[in-house]
């Protein structure tokens, strides 16, 4: 998805790249941006939807071309009862509907391995 914007889009990526661009959370929430360039090149996304998030009058503009670049990417996962998945959290955007009955999510934090040749 970033690959795609910064191609057809860069001035979005610029725009959502910028300090101070966009506020998630409540009163003790993150000021940050949309985009931060991580010391091995790939982009660290950091991004919500809901009424927690608050984008700078430079940043709104772009928020369509992000949410249509989004969306052509998008997958929808549909889980029976005792199903799951896994996901890198530093690579995938995701999100979660409405569901019903208890939940259980476990979290494992770790850092990749350079596996060399």
């Amino acid at each position: 998805m970033y690959a795609d914007l910064a191609e057809d889009h860069p001035d979005a990526v610029a725009a959502l790249s910028e300090p101070r661009s966009a506020f998630f959370g409540g009163r003790d929430g993150h000021l940050g941006s949309v985009f931060t360039p991580r010391p091995d090149g790939r982009p660290q996304i950091r991004l919500r939807w809901d009424s927690l998030a608050r984008f700078s009058p430079l940043a709104q503009p772009y928020l369509p071309v992000l949410r249509a670049a989004i969306a052509r990417r998008q997958r929808t996962l549909t889980l029976a009862a005792g199903q799951g998945y896994v996901l890198d959290n530093t690579r995938w955007l995701h999100a979660r509907t409405a569901f019903t009955g208890p939940r259980l999510c476990y979290r494992a934090l770790g850092e990749p391995m350079d596996v060399g040749p």
